[in-house]
């Protein structure tokens, strides 16, 4: 008798165990549900602003720009802290001019400035400085005289107040053709 209810109470004691252990792993697979359904609400809202600036940039250069030349280019960062900071760069390499587009850069003192480069054979070229809106967006024209079809990519780095003639900051956004 003693020995059914000693194993009884073990048997209860296991019963508990296992429930909460199920608890807590059905607990774990909600939460990476949660975190899924967050990432992938995350990925289309990206897409989304991507998509908008796009279409923008595209609107108001179709007046000024001889469009098939236009060369996108999308800006990304490599620094974890700013994995939702995005940009688009367009470059006309007829009129050597363009846009770049930037949102959800993280807003700067006035100590400094976020700076524009444009890539070529023999080295950076500054092709200006901005600072974001309060919400970490920025549009900037650019107009550098360059030889044709030798900007190989846009990048922007964050550089004391004015810029810099060479880059001296780190790289935020970055775009190569």
């Amino acid at each position: 008798m003693f020995i059914l209810l000693g194993l009884s109470g073990w048997l209860a004691s296991q019963n508990m165990r296992d429930r909460l252990a199920h608890a807590a792993l059905q607990s774990e697979a909600d939460f990476a549900k949660l975190a899924e359904r967050n990432a992938t609400a995350q990925l289309h809202e990206r897409t989304l602003i991507a998509e908008g600036m796009i279409n923008q940039l595209r609107t108001e250069l179709r007046q000024s720009v001889d469009w098939p030349h236009v060369q996108p280019l999308l800006l990304k960062s490599s620094l974890s802290n700013l994995s939702d900071a995005q940009g688009i760069a367009l470059w006309d390499p007829n009129s050597q001019s363009g846009l770049v587009t930037v949102a959800r850069l993280p807003v700067v003192s006035d100590a400094q400035d976020y700076q524009v480069w444009l890539q070529l054979p023999s080295g950076p070229v500054s092709a200006g400085v901005f600072k974001p809106s309060s919400t970490g967006n920025a549009r900037l024209v650019v107009s550098q005289s360059v030889a044709p079809n030798t900007v190989q990519s846009v990048a922007i780095t964050l550089e004391a107040h004015g810029g810099a003639a060479m880059p001296t900051g780190p790289m935020v956004l970055q775009g190569h053709w």
